[in-house]
């Protein structure tokens, strides 16, 4: 049996952590697809991943367009392979470059920044320079819709008081024909922002020694204030939201006239 390349594993692997631990199908679908009511909409998924929103995005708005961008090749491909089984699949195009530069020829309606990707951009700047893209690439009165999540703990604490989970099963299954077990923890950093979710996969074929794969993703904080003030400083204009839990869904738009200057 020939092994699955360590790349197209990890896809596979986030696809059943999503699915399997974190509860997400396409319950968050609806959130998009109603900003994208109108047949013919163009709507741009940024780290679209595996495509499980985009791909039943252009299922769901009759006559959309759906382009998915990825800097990660592997996910790109399950993303193809996903698309290709659907309904919608000659309405979905993929796009391999990094949400932070990016330009299209032609304007989106919407553009989406699903499940805390927009929280992976840790770097100073990272976001601002995620959402100037986004926004020049909206048409007048476009939208831009994202998830952020709070991973800080319920309990109270100083703005320095760093707290940590140890590590804790979370799950087990088959990936790709391999027995999977995933443990994680994680700290989190109020002063810096910062929440790091440390991930230990324990892997094993049939009758072959098992291995593990380990990782740490790191999520940035983002609160209302936050976004508005990002968004502010591209040109759009911060609009609805709501929260479900510890995710806020935000919106915000690009105005429909450039705003004239005062003299």
């Amino acid at each position: 049996m020939n092994p699955v390349p360590a790349g197209a594993l990890r896809a596979a692997l986030y696809d059943w952590e999503c699915e399997h631990v974190a509860g997400r199908r396409d319950q968050d679908v609806g959130f998009y697809a109603g900003l994208a009511s109108s047949p013919g909409t163009r709507i741009l998924e940024l780290a679209c991943g595996t495509g499980r929103v985009g791909v039943p995005l252009a299922e769901r708005v009759p006559g959309s367009r759906v382009v998915g961008l990825d800097h990660d090749r592997h996910m790109l491909a399950r993303a193809a392979r996903r698309a290709a089984a659907s309904p919608g699949a000659g309405r979905v195009a993929l796009v391999q470059a990094d949400m932070r530069a990016f330009a299209f020829a032609r304007p989106f309606d919407v553009v989406a920044v699903a499940y805390n990707s927009l929280q992976l951009l840790t770097g100073a700047g990272d976001a601002a320079a995620c959402l100037a893209a986004a926004g020049a690439c909206l048409s007048p009165g476009g939208v831009l819709a994202l998830e952020v999540t709070s991973y800080a703990p319920a309990t109270g604490g100083t703005a320095d008081h760093r707290s940590a989970v140890a590590g804790e099963p979370l799950g087990r299954g088959t990936v790709c024909g391999l027995s999977v077990e995933l443990v994680g923890g994680f700290d989190h950093d109020p002063g810096l922002g910062l929440t790091h979710y440390h991930r230990r996969w324990t892997l094993q074929r049939p009758r072959e020694p098992a291995f593990v794969l380990g990782d740490t993703v790191a999520l940035r904080s983002f609160d209302e204030a936050t976004l508005d003030g990002l968004a502010a400083g591209v040109g759009l204009e911060p609009g609805e939201r709501q929260t479900r839990g510890r995710s806020l869904l935000y919106t915000a738009r690009r105005p429909r006239r450039p705003a004239t200057a005062r003299r």
